[in-house]
């Protein structure tokens, strides 16, 4: 397993995963940090997170800064699967204006765990 980690005193950046190189300038990387500050323009976030659990399937989590969690199950059929199946259990209230900054979020880590193979990926503002 291969660790990518970047900071820039705003947000703290780490992901672990298995294939090819990740670096700063890496196009899925790009496209999903801008998708994450574009949402947190909107939403204050404290964390964002992806993560293989051990049956294999993918948490995909937000946390508002006012401790309003947004929580998704992403399930991989094989790998580079480009629409996998989902599971919702959001509990927490959020507008239409906050949660749909979400899906180019959601699509980006999709992007970059297809061509990474991500097994861990978390941003936290500091």
């Amino acid at each position: 397993m291969t660790t990518f980690s970047y900071s820039n005193g705003t947000l703290n950046v780490d992901c672990e995963y298995n294939t090819g190189y990740v670096s700063p300038a890496t196009t899925q990387l790009v496209q999903l940090i801008q998708a994450l500050l574009s949402m947190v323009n909107v939403v204050p976030l404290d964390q964002f997170l992806f993560e293989t659990e051990p049956d294999g399937i993918h948490l995909y989590r937000f946390r508002a800064v006012d401790g309003r969690i947004w929580r998704q199950k992403i399930t991989f059929t094989a790998f580079g699967d480009e629409d996998p199946a989902m599971t919702f259990s959001v509990a927490d209230p959020w507008k239409l204006s906050e949660f749909e900054r979400h899906r180019p979020v959601r699509e980006a880590i999709i992007l970059l765990h297809n061509a990474f193979d991500v097994q861990r990926f978390v941003v936290n503002w500091t």
